[in-house]
């Protein structure tokens, strides 16, 4: 995986590696993952074996690694948690959310010392906790097994990835090396959805959600990564230290990527990742270095977008994507969240415990797919505190952050890791990692220390 060896800081600083090695590194690691995909496609086997390696990296890297080169082998893990899915790697189906937990608390207690934003990322699952004697499952241990992991999996990986990044300071090299371990993956992702959508004809789009274009896996997930490594490639661009060889990889990933979600139909990553490019958007404005950036990338992405892509795109599905996108229908997303508020003003203080909105609806029966309607009505008044607690822990990141590009990447984060708990619950890791990424200090910002206090030799690099 594209990751920092780990070598001494004075080593980094010795022999800094050449700017065309980086560039060229950064193409093969993307390349090699273009390839790998179709593999990973055909034999589960392959999909099998990258996921254990990489676990096995991850469990080596949270023993030995820096904290910012463990941070570069859980956004690997992230993006490559749906490449799995939809391959049918022979992993656990959590494996990704336990495996960053595990990870992330693993790395972070290496240094046996915390901070009030720590502090917040334990109280945040802590107050998810009380909850679980509510837990009925029939009185079966497996079924209870099972609603506890599938309900509190996503929280306990936020609070973990939140606790790893509040005591992390990333360099922007390390940020760099950090965005392409996360791409790499998800673009073997766009490559599986690329190639089944090739073989696709206009006949084979409806104005619902397409598995096939999603590379035959659920495209809800698929958009979202894909938004993700959109988003991830944009807040790149404007990365005044990477060369000219990275942005341009970047600008191919999110046009690749931005393309593969539109195609699936499931309009939540596009619209997710858009959100929060308009608000990194809003603070790049207020630098000069980044506005000229901004105003021309925006010029030139548009009319690309409105002269070229979509109208080739949307004749590609005879006017299907465009009614897709017009279409503001919320596909019953409201009416979850009107039956979990209900749930919740009928089960104010306690809730109805994790996994037990089932044998409380009046709709449909479906999972919920608000992380913060499901809060209220799983663990009540807890699960307000619980989101107290979030919230907490974005105000003081932001207020940590100094330069308006570092704020921007922070605030973008943080939205679109709202956004994506706001129409798809928790489903994957991706926005436990993100939120955590965000709570990370950046090392152009200057860090606030208690009067007295002693940084420990080699706990953080800012090389």
């Amino acid at each position: 995986m594209y990751t920092p060896h780990s070598l001494p800081r004075q080593a980094d600083r010795s022999f800094p590696p050449h700017p065309r090695s980086q560039g060229l590194a950064f193409l093969l690691f993307l390349a090699g993952h273009a390839a790998l995909a179709p593999a990973m496609r055909e034999s589960s086997t392959i999909a099998t074996i990258h996921a254990i390696a990489t676990l096995l990296v991850g469990t080596w890297a949270a023993a030995r690694w820096r904290l910012e080169d463990v941070m570069c082998v859980i956004a690997y893990i992230t993006g490559a948690e749906v490449l799995w899915r939809m391959t049918g790697a022979d992993v656990f189906w959590e494996i990704g959310k336990y495996a960053i937990a595990v990870i992330s608390i693993g790395a972070a207690l290496r240094l046996g010392r915390f901070s009030r934003r720590q502090l917040l990322a334990i109280l945040y699952v802590l107050l998810l906790v009380p909850s679980l004697v509510l837990v009925d499952g029939g009185n079966n241990l497996d079924q209870i097994r099972q609603q506890i992991a599938f309900n509190l999996s996503g929280p306990l990986a936020l609070a973990a990835c939140a606790f790893l990044g509040s005591q992390t300071t990333l360099s922007p090299g390390h940020r760099r090396r950090l965005s392409g371990a996360l791409v790499g993956p998800v673009l073997a992702i766009a490559v599986i959805s690329l190639l089944a959508t090739l073989g696709m004809s206009s006949a084979d789009f409806t104005t619902a959600s397409n598995f096939r274009a999603a590379g035959g896996f659920g495209p809800n997930q698929v958009s979202s990564i894909l938004g993700l490594a959109a988003l991830t490639a944009f807040l790149s661009l404007f990365d005044p230290g990477a060369i000219s060889a990275f942005k341009a990889l970047m600008l191919g990933v999110m046009i690749l990527s931005a393309v593969q979600s539109a195609l699936t139909f499931s309009r939540g990553g596009l619209y997710c990742a858009m959100g929060a490019a308009l608000l990194a958007s809003l603070y790049l404005l207020r630098s000069a270095g980044s506005r000229v950036r901004l105003l021309t990338l925006a010029l030139v992405l548009g009319l690309t977008a409105n002269r070229f892509l979509w109208p080739r795109l949307d004749a590609f599905t005879q006017g299907k994507l465009s009614g897709r996108f017009q279409s503001v229908s919320p596909t019953r997303r409201d009416a979850l969240v009107r039956d979990d508020l209900r749930i919740w003003l009928e089960h104010p203080v306690r809730g109805v415990g994790p996994g037990e909105l089932q044998a409380h609806r009046t709709v449909a029966a479906a999972s919920a797919h608000s992380e913060f309607s499901r809060l209220l009505a799983e663990h009540g008044l807890l699960g307000i505190g619980a989101l107290l607690s979030l919230l907490a822990m974005c105000r003081e990141s932001i207020r940590r952050t100094r330069t308006a590009t570092n704020r921007a990447q922070v605030v973008a984060l943080f939205a679109w890791s709202f956004l994506y708990m706001s129409y798809t619950a928790m489903r994957t890791v991706a926005p436990s990692f993100v939120f955590g990424l965000a709570c990370a200090q950046s090392s152009g910002d200057p860090v606030r220390r208690a009067p007295g206090s002693v940084r420990r030799q080699g706990a953080v690099s800012l090389s």
